[in-house]
C-alpha cells in the first residue's frame, strides 16, 4: 500500500491533488482577469495593457498549487510560464525571454502539442477567420502554403500593432510548421535570445541572433501575439529568495525593475508575483522605491489558512486514493479519528497538515510491516541527516532532468543559472564569491579566497563570441581569471581561432581554463535549488515542521567541505586530508566521489578472494577470465575493502600504466562501478584527444584478457571492463525507483540500468520512442528484454487503459507471460505469419477508426481523447519476437511493411504501438521501412559491427557483452544500460 499523503510540495507542472475550495477566491480573481484580457484583446484596437498580482501567504498555503490549477483549470484559454529568482544571480530581460521560450516547448494541457503551437494557432485562427475555440487545428491540418498563411498574419498584425518585431513574430509564426527537427531546434535558440551557433544561423540564413536592443521588443512581440486567444500568464514564484545580505538591495532591485519594463512593454500579459508574507513586509517592501513598489503591487491577494472543513475535506481526498479494495473502514481510516479531528481544527497551512498525515500513515504501514512477521521498519527518514538526504536525492534528480533536457535541446546550461549554482556553492566550502561586475547580461563572479580570481563563464555558443571572452580575459585586473565551460559543450575542431587563444591563454601564468563536468554541475544546482527551497520555507521534516534555512546551510556545508566535490579544485585548491579521527558517514567517502552519490553498499568478504565462486558470465567459454583484481599492478590488501572500489582502482592503474608506456599521460576523472560494468572516464589535458585515441586500440589489445573496451561520447573517453561480481539488475527494482512517474500515464516503461545507475525509461507518447525496434543474437537477452519490457508497461495501469496483442513465430517466448497479464491480452498469442498479419492490418483499421472519431470530438490525439471522454480509449500494443520470417517470406512480406509503415507514420496520435525484434540485424531482415518507422532502437549483442550500425547507424553493439548489456536510442541519444531480468 502506498503513502495516499506523499506528495507534501505540490509541482508546478505537475498536476497534485486539488481541493477547489481551497484559495477559491485568489484563483477565481486570476482567472477573471485572464478571461478579462481575452475578451479585451478580440476586439480591433490595440492590445490590452498588462496587469500585476502580488499574492502573499505563509509557507505551504498553496502558492505553487494555485499555479498547477490554473493550468488544469484554463486548459487552452492561457499559456503559463513558471520561475523563481536564482540564487546570487539578477533578473535580466534576455534571460527571462530564454526561459520563456523554454517555457512555451511545455506540452499545452493534455496534447502532444507545445504552448508555442497554442500561441500561434490561436492568432492564425483570428488572422482565417476560423473559430478560436480549437486553435491547434490550424498547426495540426496541413497547409499547401504554410509561409503564405505566415505572411497574411504578419501583414494583419503589422497593421493593428506597429511596436512588434516583425522578424520575431515570423519566426514565431514558422516554428510550428518546420518539418525539419534541426531546423525547429535552430529557430527555437534564435527565439530565445541564446547566441545561436554557426550552424544553426546557417540553417536559418542568419549572420547573428537577438541583440540587447531587441530583447524587450522580442517580449512585446511574444505577449502581443499571445493576445489573439491565450494570454501570457507570468508566474514570479518564491520572491523571498530576492531577501539577501547585498546592502545594495541589487537583486530586488533588478525584479521590480524587470516587472515595471514587463508591465509597461509587454501587452496583454498577467504578471503574477507569489511571496511568503513575513518575508515581503519585513525585507522586500521596505527596499522598493515608491515607483517601484506601486508597480509591482499594483493588486495584493492574501493567501489563508484553510477553515477546519476545508481541512478535513482535503484528508479524505488524499484518503480516496487508497484503492477502494484495500480500505478496511470508513473515512479517517487507517488514521486516528481523534488525531485528525484535533490537526482539522488547528490553525496551520494545507502542506503543514498533510506531512502530519503522511507522519502518522507512515507509522501505519511499519505498523502493519511488523504484524506481518517482519521487523517493525521506520519511516523513511528518521532524524533530519536522514531527512535531509531523502530531500537531497530529489533535488539531484530534478538538477539531472533539467541539465539532460538541456543538452538534448542543444543549448547546454545557461550561464546565468550555472553562476547562481556557483555563487551557491562555493560559500560552502569557504570560498567567499559575489557577483562581479562585467558586461551586461554577462554573469561574471569573484571568488576571493587566498588569491581573488574572477570567473568567467564560457558557455557561448558561436566562436566570435567565446574568442572575444577569451581576448577581453587577458584584459582583466585580477590575480587570477578562471574560464569555466561546461565539459560537455565541446568547443568545435573547426574553432581555429579559439583553440589558438586558448593555447596562448595556457602560457599565462594567471589565467586557468577549466571545464565542469555533468556531476559536478549537478551538485551546484541542486545546492542552489535545496537552499532556495529552504529561504521559501519549503522544506519540512517528517512531523511537518519546517527545517530551518541555517540547519540545511550547516547540513550542505558539512557534506561539500568533507567531500570537496561540486567544483574544480582549480577555485579551492586540493582537499584536505581526511583526518583519522573524522567520524560521520562521510569521513571513509573517497574525496573525488560527486557529493550526489551515495557509497555502494558494502560486500561479504568471500566475493573478494580471488579464486571465490562466481555467477556465470555471458562468455560461452568455460576458461574463467582473470580477475582485475588479480592483476600483479593491484597491490592493495583486500582486507574489507569494497570490490567494486578495488576492481576500479586495479582498472585504473593497469589502463594508465599501459598508456604511460605508449607515451600518453592521463588522468581518470571518475570512476563508477555500474551492476555489469566497471568505468572509467580518461582525460589527456596534456596531450592532444587524438593521441588518446590511437592509444587506445593498443590498451584494447594488451587488456584482451580483462574484455577492456574503450569508448567515445562526444568530447569524452572512456575505458570500460566486466566487473567480476556482477549485480543483478531486477525490475522489481526498477519499477519501484520510477513508480510514480510510471503511474502518471499508461504507456511509460522502464528499458534497464545506465553504468551509472539511472534508469533508462521511455514513453510511448515521446516521438522518440512511440515505436521500438530490438536486435540481438541468441544469448543477449532479447526475449528477456521483452517479457520485462511488457511486464513494466502492464504492471501499474488496468487492462482497460492499455492492451497488448502478441505475435510469437520462435513460439517460446510469451507463454508463460499470458498468464501475469490476464486481461491486458485481449486474444490468444498468434504463432504464424498470415495471423501476425492479419493482427497488424487489423490494429491499422482500428487506428483509422479512432482518428474518425477524433475529428467528430474535435480532439488532436487519444491523450486529448481521453481526457475529456467518460470511456477511455485503451493504448494497443502489438509485440513480436522475431519478425524475420515475415519479412523473408514473399506472401507476407509487402502487407507486413505496409502494415508496419501506416501504424509507425500515425500510430502514435491514436494510441498504436509496436515494439518488434529480431536475432537477424542484417539489410534483408530489417529493410528501410522499418527501420523508418520503428523510431527508438535497442541493440543487445550482435555479431558484427554492421550489424550493429544496421540498427543504430553505428558500430558498438558487437562489443557488447550479451545478457541484457545494450545500447539504446530512444531520441536521446545512444546510451549504455542493462537490461533487468538478464
Amino acid at each position: 500500500m502506498q503513502n495516499p499523503f506523499r506528495d507534501t510540495v505540490a509541482d508546478a507542472w505537475g498536476e497534485p491533488l486539488d481541493l477547489h475550495s481551497l484559495n477559491a477566491s485568489a484563483s477565481d480573481e486570476l482567472v477573471r482577469r485572464i478571461d478579462g484580457l481575452s475578451r479585451e484583446s478580440r476586439g480591433a484596437g490595440p492590445p490590452p495593457r498588462s496587469q500585476c498580482v502580488l499574492l502573499l501567504g505563509p509557507a505551504g498555503s498553496g502558492k505553487t498549487h494555485l499555479f498547477a490549477r490554473l493550468r488544469k483549470k484554463l486548459g487552452y484559454r492561457a499559456v503559463f510560464f513558471h520561475t523563481r529568482p536564482e540564487l546570487g544571480a539578477p533578473a535580466t530581460s534576455r534571460y527571462l525571454l530564454a526561459q520563456l521560450v523554454d517555457a512555451l516547448r511545455f506540452p499545452a494541457s493534455s496534447s502532444e502539442h507545445t504552448q508555442l503551437d497554442l500561441i500561434a494557432g490561436a492568432m492564425l485562427s483570428v488572422v482565417e477567420g476560423h473559430p478560436t475555440k480549437y486553435p491547434l487545428t490550424m498547426v495540426a491540418q496541413p497547409h499547401d502554403d504554410p509561409r503564405r498563411l505566415v505572411e497574411r498574419a504578419l501583414a494583419a498584425a503589422e497593421r493593428r500593432y506597429p511596436q512588434l518585431l516583425p522578424k520575431y513574430l515570423e519566426r514565431l509564426l514558422q516554428a510550428p510548421f518546420e518539418p525539419e527537427a534541426q531546423t525547429r531546434r535552430a529557430m527555437y535558440a534564435w527565439l530565445s535570445g541564446r547566441p545561436p551557433s554557426e550552424a544553426e544561423l546557417a540553417r536559418l540564413g542568419e549572420t547573428q541572433g537577438l541583440g540587447d536592443e531587441d530583447v524587450l521588443p522580442a517580449l512585446r512581440t511574444l505577449g502581443f501575439t499571445a493576445t489573439f486567444g491565450a494570454p501570457l500568464v507570468l508566474v514570479f514564484d518564491q520572491l523571498e529568495n530576492l531577501a539577501d545580505d547585498d546592502p545594495a538591495r541589487t537583486r530586488m532591485m533588478a525584479h521590480a525593475q524587470l516587472i515595471s519594463d514587463l508591465h509597461d512593454t509587454v501587452p496583454g500579459t498577467l504578471i503574477v508575483q507569489m511571496a511568503l508574507d513575513s518575508e515581503w513586509t519585513r525585507f522586500i517592501r521596505p527596499a522598493l522605491p515608491p515607483q517601484l513598489r506601486h508597480r509591482v503591487e499594483e493588486t495584493v491577494v492574501p493567501l489563508g489558512f484553510p477553515a477546519p472543513e476545508q481541512a478535513r475535506q482535503l484528508v479524505e481526498l488524499h484518503l480516496n486514493r487508497i484503492p477502494a479494495e484495500e480500505r478496511k473502514g470508513a473515512f479517517p481510516w487507517p488514521l486516528d479519528p481523534a488525531a485528525v479531528k484535533r490537526w482539522t481544527e488547528e490553525t496551520m497551512t494545507p502542506r503543514a497538515l498533510i506531512q502530519r498525515c503522511k507522519s502518522a500513515f507512515d507509522d501505519f504501514l511499519a505498523g502493519k510491516a511488523a504484524t506481518a512477521g517482519g521487523a517493525p521498519q521506520p519511516a523513511e527518514g528518521t532524524g533530519l541527516d536522514q531527512r535531509l538526504e531523502v530531500l537531497w536525492a530529489d533535488f539531484v534528480g530534478k538538477a539531472r532532468t533539467e541539465i539532460d533536457r538541456a543538452a538534448r535541446d542543444g543549448h547546454y546550461l545557461d550561464a546565468e543559472r550555472m553562476a547562481s549554482g556557483l555563487l551557491t556553492i562555493l560559500p560552502l566550502v569557504g570560498a567567499p564569491a559575489r557577483r562581479a561586475p562585467g558586461k551586461k547580461n554577462r554573469p561574471d563572479i569573484r571568488v576571493t579566497t587566498s588569491q581573488v580570481s574572477q570567473v568567467l563563464l564560457a558557455q557561448q555558443n558561436h566562436h566570435r563570441s567565446l574568442g572575444a571572452l577569451l581576448t577581453e580575459a587577458t584584459q582583466i585586473e585580477a590575480e587570477r581569471v578562471i574560464i569555466v565551460r561546461e565539459h560537455a559543450f565541446a568547443i568545435p575542431p573547426t574553432w581555429k581561432q579559439v583553440h589558438a587563444q586558448l593555447k596562448t591563454l595556457r602560457d599565462k601564468s594567471n589565467i586557468i581554463y577549466t571545464t565542469v563536468g555533468r556531476d559536478e554541475l549537478i551538485d551546484w544546482l541542486a545546492a542552489e535549488s535545496m537552499l532556495s527551497a529552504a529561504r521559501s520555507k519549503d522544506l519540512s521534516d517528517e512531523q511537518g515542521h519546517t527545517i530551518e534555512h541555517g540547519l540545511v546551510l550547516d547540513w550542505l556545508e558539512r557534506r561539500f567541505r568533507r567531500r570537496r566535490s561540486g567544483f574544480p579544485d582549480v577555485f579551492v585548491g586540493p582537499p584536505p586530508e581526511p583526518s583519522s579521527d573524522e567520524g560521520g558517514p562521510d569521513a571513509a567517502v573517497p574525496p573525488k566521489q560527486p557529493a550526489h552519490e551515495a557509497a555502494p553498499p558494502a560486500r561479504s568478504s568471500q566475493q573478494l578472494k580471488p579464486n571465490a565462486e562466481r555467477p556465470a558470465t555471458d562468455d560461452s567459454s568455460s576458461t574463467p577470465k582473470p580477475s582485475l583484481t588479480d592483476s600483479k599492478s593491484d597491490a592493495q590488501p583486500r582486507g574489507s575493502v569494497r570490490p567494486e572500489v578495488s576492481e576500479a582502482e586495479a582498472l585504473e592503474k593497469i589502463v594508465l600504466s599501459q598508456l604511460l608506456k605508449l607515451g600518453v599521460t592521463a588522468t581518470v576523472t571518475r570512476r563508477v562501478a555500474g551492476a555489469r560494468l566497471i568505468r572509467l572516464e580518461v582525460s589527456s589535458p596534456r596531450q592532444r584527444v587524438a593521441d588518446l585515441d590511437r592509444a587506445a586500440a593498443d590498451v584494447e589489445h594488451k587488456l584482451a584478457d580483462h574484455q577492456v573496451r574503450f569508448e567515445r561520447e562526444g568530447p569524452r573517453r572512456f575505458f570500460n571492463a566486466p566487473r567480476s561480481n556482477p549485480r543483478p539488475v531486477l525490475l522489481d527494482d526498477l519499477v519501484k525507483k520510477e513508480e510514480s512517474w510510471l503511474r502518471e500515464r499508461p504507456g511509460r516503461f522502464v528499458l534497464g540500468e545506465r553504468i551509472d545507475g539511472e534508469v533508462v525509461r521511455g514513453d510511448l507518447s515521446d516521438g522518440g520512442s512511440c515505436h521500438l525496434l530490438i536486435a540481438g543474437q541468441t544469448g543477449s537477452g532479447k526475449s528477456v528484454l521483452l517479457r520485462a519490457l511488457v511486464l513494466s508497461l502492464a504492471r501499474l495501469h488496468p487492462a482497460s487503459r492499455i492492451r497488448f496483442t502478441l505475435g510469437d513465430p520462435k513460439r517460446v517466448t510469451f507463454g508463460a507471460l499470458v498468464e501475469s497479464l490476464g486481461d491486458h491480452v485481449a486474444l490468444p498469442i498468434a504463432y504464424d505469419a498470415e495471423a501476425i498479419v492479419a493482427r497488424l492490418e487489423k490494429l491499422a483499421e482500428q487506428m483509422d477508426l479512432r482518428f474518425t472519431s477524433f475529428q467528430k470530438g474535435r480532439v488532436q490525439d487519444i491523450h486529448e481523447h481521453n481526457a475529456l471522454a467518460v470511456e477511455k480509449l485503451p493504448l494497443e500494443i502489438i509485440v513480436i519476437d522475431e519478425f524475420a520470417d515475415l519479412v523473408l517470406d514473399k506472401a507476407y512480406k509487402q502487407p507486413f511493411l505496409e502494415a508496419v509503415k501506416r501504424i509507425g507514420n500515425m500510430g502514435r496520435a491514436a494510441g498504436i504501438h509496436m515494439l518488434l525484434a529480431t536475432q537477424r540485424p542484417d539489410r534483408n531482415t530489417v529493410p528501410g521501412e522499418i527501420k523508418a518507422n520503428l523510431v527508438g532502437k535497442v541493440a543487445l549483442k550482435v555479431q558484427s559491427a554492421l550489424n550493429s550500425r544496421i540498427i543504430l547507424d553505428e558500430g558498438g553493439a558487437e562489443k557488447l557483452l550479451g545478457r541484457g548489456d545494450l545500447l539504446v536510442d530512444i531520441g536521446h541519444g545512444i546510451v549504455r544500460a542493462q537490461a533487468p531480468g538478464a
